[in-house]
C-alpha cells in the first residue's frame, strides 16, 4: 500500500522521523545486549581444586662417600648418584667427589652413573666409606639389558691407527679371543681362538665372517700347522670397519663351521645424505731395541779358554787337548780358522733399526633418497725395527 500525501513539507518530515527512528533501533540493540550482560548475575564455576598424593615417607639413612676415575684416581664432580631403583632420591657429587644422600633404611644399593662411564651398583655397607672408582664406558659394562642367546660381544672402532684389524682386537676383544701373533713384523696376522686350542689335527681358529661372506684364514688345511701363513686380514683397513661382533656358541646360527666360534666383521655404510669428505693423514716411528753388550773376538776367546781349562779331561792332556778346540786355534791353515778368527760382526747393529710407519686415508660418503655410498681409499707403509 502506497500512501500519497499531499503537503511535500509534511512527507519530507514524516520520512526523515522514520529514518531516524530505524537508525535509532539499530544501534541501540547491541547496547540493550551489552547492559544485559553486564547487568545479570553471573554465577562462577567451582574451581577444581587438585589434591597431589603426598610421596610416602620412609625412615631414611644417611650415607656419604667418594666417586674417582678407576684410571687417573680424580675425583669427579656431578656424578649422578642414586638409590636402586628410587630415581626421587638421588643426588650429584661435589668438585671433590663426595656426596651425601639420604636413602630409606630398605635400599641396600646405590646406582652411580656419569657420561663416558659405565653404570655401577655399589652395596650399602654402612654410612660412610661408600667411595666407588668408575670405569671409562671403553671397557665392557657388567650391567646389560636383557638376555642374549648367545654369549657374544661387540665393539665399535672409530679411530685407530692400527695397520690391521687384528692389533684392535687384542686391544678391544682381550677375554673374549685370544691372539698369538705369527711374527713381530707389521701387519702379519695372529693365529685366533675363542675357547682354546680343542684340536691338534683340525683347525681350531674361529670363522670370519665380512659383511656376510666367509673368509677362511686356512684354506687347504689338514692340520694346525697348515695353511695360509700370510694374513688375509691385512687387505681390510681398519678405517673401513664398522663393528667386530665375537659369538663364542654359533653352533645353532652356523652349524658345524661355528663350532670354533665365529667373528664377524661388518664395514662402513652411508647414514647421511649429506656429502662427507674425511681426510686422515698420520705417522708413527718405532725405535730400535736397545742392544744388549757382547764380547769381541779376542775377549770371547779368552772367555772360552777360561772356561775350558776346567775341564777335567783337557787338564789330564795339556795343552794338546786345548789345541784340539777349533776356536782356540791360531793356525790359518785349521779348516775352522775362518769361521772363528777375524768375525767382529755386531749382527744387532745390522739388523735393528728405527722403523717408520705412515698413513694417508681419504673417504667420501653421501647419498640421496635411492641410495647411500661410503667410498674410501689408503696407503699404508708400515716398517718393521727388524
Amino acid at each position: 500500500m502506497r500512501i500519497i500525501f499531499c503537503n511535500p513539507s509534511l512527507e519530507k518530515a514524516i520520512r526523515t522521523a522514520f529514518c531516524l527512528c530505524l537508525l535509532a533501533g539499530w544501534s541501540a540493540t547491541p547496547v540493550m545486549a551489552q547492559d544485559d550482560v553486564e547487568e545479570a548475575d553471573v554465577e562462577e564455576a567451582p574451581r577444581r581444586i587438585i589434591h597431589k598424593k603426598p610421596a610416602k615417607q620412609y625412615p631414611t639413612q644417611s650415607v656419604a662417600g667418594v666417586i674417582t676415575d678407576a684410571a687417573t684416581g680424580t675425583p669427579m664432580g656431578g656424578v649422578r648418584v642414586q638409590a636402586l631403583q628410587l630415581p626421587q632420591y638421588s643426588t650429584l657429587t661435589e668438585e671433590d667427589g663426595t656426596y651425601k644422600l639420604d636413602v630409606p633404611t630398605f635400599c641396600h644399593a646405590l646406582v652411580i652413573d656419569a657420561p663416558g662411564y659405565n653404570i655401577q651398583q655399589l652395596a650399602i655397607k654402612g654410612s660412610t666409606g661408600q667411595d666407588a672408582k668408575l670405569l671409562s664406558s671403553k671397557f665392557q659394562s657388567y650391567y646389560t639389558d636383557g638376555t642374549t642367546i648367545t654369549s657374544q660381544r661387540t665393539v665399535h672402532l672409530d679411530e685407530t691407527s692400527s695397520l690391521s684389524v687384528e692389533t684392535d682386537m687384542q686391544r678391544l676383544l682381550e677375554g673374549d679371543i685370544r691372539s698369538v701373533n705369527r711374527s713381530a713384523l707389521p701387519a702379519q696376522g695372529s693365529y685366533f681362538t675363542i675357547r682354546g686350542v680343542n684340536s691338534i689335527n683340525a683347525n681350531a681358529q674361529p670363522l670370519f665372517i665380512i659383511d656376510g661372506n666367509i673368509v677362511d684364514l686356512e684354506l687347504e688345511r689338514t692340520s694346525l700347522h697348515e695353511g695360509f701363513y700370510n694374513n688375509l686380514l691385512s687387505g681390510l683397513d681398519p678405517e673401513n670397519i664398522e663393528s667386530v661382533q665375537v659369538l663364542k656358541n654359533a653352533t645353532a646360527l652356523y652349524g658345524a663351521k661355528g663350532a670354533n666360534g665365529v667373528v664377524i666383521i661388518t664395514t662402513k655404510r652411508g647414514h647421511s645424505q649429506a656429502t662427507k669428505i674425511n681426510v686422515r693423514i698420520y705417522g708413527g716411528v718405532e725405535l730400535a731395541p736397545n742392544k744388549l753388550k757382547v764380547m769381541g773376538e779376542d775377549a770371547y776367546r779368552r772367555y772360552l779358554g777360561d772356561l775350558t781349562s776346567s775341564i777335567q779331561d783337557l787338564r789330564d792332556n795339556g795343552s794338546s787337548g786345548l789345541d784340539q778346540m777349533a776356536f782356540l786355534s791360531d793356525n790359518p791353515q785349521n779348516f775352522y780358522s775362518r769361521v772363528y778368527s777375524g768375525n767382529n760382526t755386531d749382527w744387532q747393529k745390522d739388523m735393528y733399526r728405527t722403523a717408520l710407519t705412515q698413513n694417508y686415508k681419504v673417504s667420501v660418503e653421501g647419498g640421496d633418497d635411492i641410495g647411500m655410498y661410503a667410498l674410501s681409499l689408503g696407503y699404508t707403509n708400515g716398517k718393521s725395527t727388524l
